[in-house]
């Protein structure tokens, strides 16, 4: 078996065990919450979590990357208020930052 043989053995093996730890903490959330009472309160904080995430992802790449990624993020915003799709939204903001980027760096 050569070196580039062994390298791609070796990553098969790494993908499917990070394909297993991923699958494992699905489960695992859904077997907990299967056994959770779900009260108004813990509702509310698990429907504003997806928001919470985005925004914690979104924020620090943009204050890094500079105020053309925040133009960006308020086309996206904007179009996504507008138009009630995620597809538009993302073609927006990405257009709107590709197009800055192009005039203005």
């Amino acid at each position: 078996m050569t070196v580039s043989q062994t390298n791609f053995w070796l990553g098969i093996a790494v993908v499917l065990a990070m394909a297993s730890v991923t699958q494992a903490t699905r489960l695992g959330g859904y077997w907990i919450m299967g056994r959770i009472e779900v009260t108004p309160r813990l509702d509310r904080a698990l429907k504003a979590l997806p928001g919470a995430i985005i925004i914690s992802t979104i924020i620090p790449a943009a204050l890094a990357t500079g105020p053309i990624a925040f133009v960006g993020i308020g086309a996206a915003v904007t179009i996504m208020v507008a138009c009630r799709s995620d597809f538009a939204a993302l073609l927006g903001g990405l257009g709107s930052v590709i197009a800055l980027r192009l005039f203005f760096s």
